[in-house]
């Protein structure tokens, strides 16, 4: 969307995503951190296309920056970078570790 120049809707729509990852993480805040940061940098990036508000855009990668390192401290298997490393390895089927 929002490379197809459609940046009024795509920010508009990347901006409820992000609010509403906020909020979860308010609730859960391991179940739903990944989900935030991808929400986060989906913001940032329509913000910097738009070439609009770019504070607002590194405000987003900071706090998406502190969410992946975040996850990959206190859970290493739930980082946005390992789960998508362990799919490609099983042929891009999602499969879940549980460590002992």
């Amino acid at each position: 969307m929002g490379e197809a120049g459609g940046f009024e809707e795509a920010l508009g729509r990347a901006e409820d995503a992000a609010t509403l990852c906020r909020r979860l993480t308010d609730v859960h805040l391991a179940a739903h951190e990944s989900y935030l940061t991808y929400a986060l940098y989906a913001y940032a990036k329509v913000r910097l296309l738009a070439d609009t508000e770019l504070h607002q855009a590194r405000e987003c990668i900071t706090q998406a920056s502190r969410c992946a390192a975040s996850s990959a401290g206190t859970n290493p298997a739930s980082s946005p970078i390992t789960s998508r490393t362990r799919r490609e390895r099983v042929g891009g089927s999602v499969a879940r570790h549980n460590p002992a």
